[in-house]
């Protein structure tokens, strides 16, 4: 039993190694190709803005889970964003908690590990 408790904590360890790498997801919703724009210009909002846009890509930066802020993954979203160009985001955040548990009942370990990632949806504001 042991030597499986030392392999998964080696696998949860590799994971959460590999986890350091930003990691992120880009679903495009039109085919339109966009000039940049400059990542310093996008607004960024929690709620949808009252102005009339348009939402081009949904964007998801992580999970990872050796986050303790969702400062860089915003930072990455909003650069991603402006690939795209994009002239604001939507952002929500969140997390998600995984973990095993080994041993028998006298004697229960186990590793949790929170993973947190960032979702936006990147906007054109609408001229019509």
């Amino acid at each position: 039993m042991k030597s499986l408790s030392t392999a998964l904590v080696g696998l949860l360890l590799v994971s959460t190694v590999g986890g350091c790498a930003v990691s992120s997801d880009t679903v495009k919703f039109d085919g339109v190709e966009r000039p940049a724009t400059s990542a310093s210009n996008i607004e960024i909002f929690t709620t949808p803005p009252d102005r009339k846009h348009q939402v081009i890509a949904r964007i998801q930066v992580g999970p990872d889970a050796l986050v303790s802020d969702y400062n860089g993954q915003t930072e990455e979203l909003v650069k991603l964003a402006s690939e795209l160009g994009a002239e604001a985001v939507i952002v929500e955040y969140g997390s998600r908690t995984s973990g095993y548990l080994s041993g028998d009942l006298s004697n229960i370990s186990g590793v949790v590990a929170e993973s947190k990632f960032t979702v936006g949806q990147a906007l054109v504001w609408r001229r019509d």
